[in-house]
Order: structure tokens, then sequence, then C-alpha cells
């Protein structure tokens, strides 16, 4: 017999809160409508308070947003911020499939949508380039949500950024491969 009294459901962790996760998709999916092509993903937090929760999202590779933004260029983007965070390159990765980078570990800022949900927003993507604050941050162990009385994180070592000049993506025609399109 299944007794569920007392049982303890889980929230959405904290908006704002910095995560080491690891990276996996099952590879390029089209859209029924559209077609446009997308990589659905998930996040598997591996340390802390909130070790073995799961995030889900979609990167989208093809089609632009209500605003006309190019989503491709926002997701190429996103991959840049993961292959930073594990030394790599845009040159490491130019032609091979999406799925080449499951089991990539990253640092993600995670936000709470309407719904309740956690997902990772466009500046969510942790690099040392990309986000140095709060790449410190984490690296130092302090992934509370800025606000955090300091107390919760006191002890914590300073880490101070090296500032990087600034990654300029470019961004290639689209094609029809489901080969990422660095």
């Amino acid at each position: 017999m299944l007794d569920f009294d007392g049982a303890i459901t889980q929230g959405p962790i904290p908006d704002g809160t910095l995560v080491w996760a690891t990276f996996n998709t099952d590879g390029v999916e089209r859209t029924g409508g559209s077609g446009n092509k997308y990589l659905k993903y998930t996040l598997k937090v591996s340390e802390g308070a909130y070790a073995n929760r799961v995030i889900n999202g979609v990167l989208m590779l093809s089609g632009t947003n209500a605003k006309g933004v190019d989503m491709r260029k926002q997701t190429m983007g996103k991959i840049l911020s993961l292959l930073e965070a594990n030394d790599k390159t845009a040159a490491d990765f130019q032609g091979k499939a999406p799925v080449e980078l499951n089991g990539f570990r990253g640092g993600f800022k995670l936000s709470v949508d309407r719904d309740g949900q956690n997902n990772v927003p466009d500046w969510g993507w942790l690099s040392p380039k990309q986000a140095p604050r709060d790449w410190a941050r984490l690296c130092a162990g302090d992934c509370a949500p800025k606000g955090t009385p300091r107390a919760a994180v006191a002890g914590r070592p300073a880490v101070v950024p090296v500032m990087a000049a600034p990654i300029v993506l470019t961004v290639p025609a689209q094609d029809d491969s489901d080969d990422i399109p660095f």
C-alpha cells in the first residue's frame, strides 16, 4: 500500500540560483508546423543542495522569434558558453553533431517561468568570458540568488575573474544539416 501522507514535494529551484549541471540531448528535431529545427535538452544538476534535479529546455536552430531575432544565433551563443566552460572552442566542434555535447558540464543561472518551472534564460548560460562575475561566484561556491544574506555563503574564497575580450560570434548561412553550424 502506498502512503503519500507527509510526502515532500519539490518546488522550483529559486530564481537566480547558480548551478553546475550536465548537458544532454537526443539530437535535432523539427517542429510540426513550420519545420524549424530545434534541440530538446536536459540539464542534470550535478552538486549542491539541488543535486540530481533535472531542468528541461529547447534550443532553436532555425527561425526567428516574435521580435524578428534569429533564434539560431542565440542558440550558438549558448552552445559557445557551454564549450568555453569545458575549455573548447567553436573550431573544436565545427561540423559535429549536437549529441557530441552530451556529458558536457556547464554553469547555469536559473530562472522560474510563469508556470513555476525552472528554465535557463538567454543570459543564464555561464562561461568565464561571457559572464565572468556569475562564473566567479559559481566557481567560489556562491550559488545563492543575489540578495541572499552574505552569512548564507560565508567562508567562501574570493575569486577575481579574468576579463577577456568579448567574443564575436559569426553565424554562417542556414543549411539543412543537423550539424552544429559554427
